[in-house]
């Protein structure tokens, strides 16, 4: 571990600086890779279920109007003036036949018209009378035998649905565009089949209403496998895809399938009524584009946030080094000797403060050596002096000396006890010193602490009521969801309300219909109103399911909101108990420093008494050494006189020695420093 503090140490601080900021880049990097994926996965997950809704709705549509034909056959089927054309009752009475095939004719082409996915209404019947047709009078000589022997019908007698009618064709002279599939029914009680085309304009039309992108694929598809596209081209059928669909036996569903090495989402839904499907193939591409503009968004963002913080980096990263550099120039200057810089302006920054120090501490440094220089000088000249006088004052007392020695060694043991006992006492009053500046450095440490203990009470009280209103704000919310969804509630009554009011519309349109059927050719006005009227009940129907789902959602959401709202107020709770728990240790920290201040406070009195008493000591001891200055003097005029002069003469000799000396490394020490510049440094 020491060694990789070692190692990070030794490594640069522009490198440091650019390692930090490239972390959070790279975090930045990570972070917007992941929002992207999220939000994408979302948008596509919400694309596919409304995909889904989508086709289901409109198979939902396409079987209401499947419904509404089978609907107009069951009234065909029941009809007792087309029942008496088939049965041809009315034998040579020609007048009230005429009438009668007036009628069933009106009747077939009222219907035909009214109901907009009818693109053509057939009543085969016998040879012994004509096929009635709204597509043209070709038909007439098509019989029921004919229709019978081309699909192999033997006593059929239900509902059916079949893609096509060759031999009626043929005779109308009308292709196979003219319908996409054909509704069978058989007459009761006698042999002959209504026929009601499906009008292949009609299901474009609904499918035209699904808009899945310009290159998405849409088809009708009948339960005998053919197929009507709103693209123009036959794509589904025969596809693996499609026909794994079919033995599935499933009403609807999804999955990504490839087809021509593209991957599409590929969705059906199947009408109830006639087993026929509605499916589409979505380029993922397609599905995917608002995701990749948003990552192509995100990713620009980063981009210019990295090269912004790069910008910033560059020129955090210059200024530091260029203030670095400077201060360590200045401090190789210095530790070279070079003291000759000047005080420039600097920036008020920290680098610029610190250059600033620096260049003061030179200059300092500077006129220091200029003085001790001066002060040397002075110095050396009284040293010399010093050390003549010495000389003569050695030769002087050299006779003395002998004579005082015994005498001296007695005075000077005293002395040296004394002495002793002064410097013993001089550092226990240092140290008293030095403990009494430590109390009142802590002293002030308590105080400080008091002081933030304070400051941090008051931030408490601050937070706690803060945590107050963010709890009211949540009981405010969380009633305003209650109301929302109480709202929704009603809202989902009125939909109940107007469904059941389309219900009675469609219950008006039909009657209307059977009315208009039987006022004939008068009612064809009318019958056309009843369809407009039954359009607008079915589209009803339709926007009531979009409101029930949206509804339900927006419920949901509520609900959400609601309990996010309930956990917020007891995160703020649990907050409000943690900051009145902080306060009573606060005010607990605070008795303690209270104590602790009086025990300083003591201990600061306990100091002020040893203070008195190393000063009553002192004093003794200085009067001691008076007294044994007094016995040593009257020890002896001769004595005092002699070993005083040599002692005194004898250390002059050597502190003029030591001075010499000293002076000699001093100066030596202060000719590395250059307080002046040189003549070129100068005209520079």
């Amino acid at each position: 571990m020491k060694k990789e503090k070692k190692v990070f140490r030794n490594v640069s601080i522009k490198t440091q600086l650019i390692v930090g900021f490239l972390i959070p880049i790279a975090l930045v990097f990570g972070v917007g890779k992941y929002a992207y994926q999220k939000a994408a996965q979302g948008l596509i997950r919400n694309y596919e279920e409304s995909a889904k809704v989508a086709i289901r709705m409109t198979a939902n549509l396409l079987d209401q109007g499947f419904t509404s034909v089978n609907a107009d056959s069951i009234e065909l089927f029941a009809d007792d003036t087309l029942c008496q054309y088939v049965r041809n009752r009315f034998g040579t009475d020609m007048i009230a036949k005429q009438s009668n095939n007036s009628a069933a004719v009106n009747i077939i082409s009222t219907k035909a018209v009214a109901n907009s996915y009818v693109s053509a209404i057939h009543l085969i019947t016998p040879a012994d009378t004509d096929t009635l047709s709204t597509a043209g009078a070709g038909a007439r000589t098509f019989s029921t035998e004919e229709w019978e022997e081309e699909h192999g019908i033997t006593g059929q007698t239900a509902m059916d649905w079949t893609d096509s009618h060759g031999q009626l064709d043929d005779k109308l002279g009308s292709g196979r565009n003219k319908y996409v599939s054909t509704l069978i029914r058989k007459m009761d009680g006698v042999n002959a089949y209504i026929l009601f085309d499906i009008d292949p304009t009609a299901i474009l039309k609904v499918l035209g209403e699904l808009d899945y992108g310009k290159n998405a694929k849409v088809a009708f598809l009948t339960g005998e496998g053919h197929e009507l596209s709103a693209n123009e081209e036959e794509f589904f059928t025969d596809t693996d895809f499609y026909l794994s669909g079919l033995e599935n036996d499933d009403s609807e569903g999804s999955r990504y399938v490839t087809v021509g090495g593209e991957k599409y989402l590929y969705l059906y839904a199947e009408c109830a009524l006639n087993k026929s499907q509605v499916c589409a193939l979505i380029p993922e591409r397609d599905i995917m584009t608002e995701a990749l503009s948003m990552k192509r968004n995100i990713y620009l963002w980063i981009a210019f946030a990295c090269v912004l913080s790069g910008a910033i980096a560059t020129g955090v990263i210059m200024g530091i080094t260029r203030n670095i550099s400077a201060v360590v120039g200045l401090l190789s200057r210095m530790a070279n000797g070079d003291l000759t810089m000047s005080i420039h302006k600097t920036p008020k920054t920290e680098f610029g403060r610190l250059t600033g120090h620096v260049r003061e501490t030179a200059v300092n440094t500077k006129n220091l050596i200029v003085d001790v220089n001066a002060i040397a000088d002075k110095v050396d000249g009284i040293v010399k002096k010093t050390d003549a006088i010495a000389r003569e004052l050695e030769q002087e007392s050299s006779g003395i000396l002998s004579a005082a020695q015994d005498i001296d060694e007695g005075m000077n043991e005293q002395a040296d006890e004394t002495q002793s006992c002064l410097e013993k006492m001089g550092n226990l009053a240092d140290r008293i010193t030095e403990t009494e500046n430590s109390i009142q450095q802590m002293n002030l440490a308590v105080q400080k602490t008091g002081e933030l203990v304070a400051y941090n009470n008051e931030v408490m009280s601050e937070l706690e009521n803060q945590a107050g209103t963010m709890r009211k704000d949540s009981g405010i919310l969380d009633g305003r969801m209650q109301e929302l969804r109480n709202s929704l509630k009603e809202m989902g009554g009125f939909v109940v309300a107007i469904s059941e009011i389309t219900e009675q519309t469609n219950l008006l349109s039909l009657n209307a219909s059977i009315e208009a059927a039987r006022a004939g050719q008068s009612g064809k006005g009318f019958a056309v109103v009843a369809s407009e009227i039954k359009k607008l009940a079915d589209s009803s129907i339709g926007a009531l399911t979009q409101v029930e789902t949206i509804v339900e959602r927006i419920d949901l959401l509520a609900e959400d909101t609601q309990k996010s709202c309930q956990i917020t107020a007891q995160g703020v709770a649990r907050q409000q108990e943690i900051v009145q728990q902080t306060e009573s240790t606060n005010v607990e920290i605070n008795a303690r420093l209270e104590e602790l201040k009086a025990q300083l406070g003591q201990v600061n009195r306990c100091m002020e008494d040893m203070l008195c008493q190393k000063n009553s000591t002192l004093d003794a001891l200085e009067g001691i050494f008076a007294v044994i200055e007094e016995s040593t003097a009257a020890s002896g005029m001769v004595k005092e006189a002699a070993s005083g002069e040599f002692e005194k003469v004898d250390d002059l000799v050597k502190i003029t020695g030591n001075l010499t000396n000293s002076m000699e490394e001093l100066r030596s020490k202060i000719g590395k420093f250059r307080v002046t510049k040189n003549v070129g440094e100068q005209n520079a």
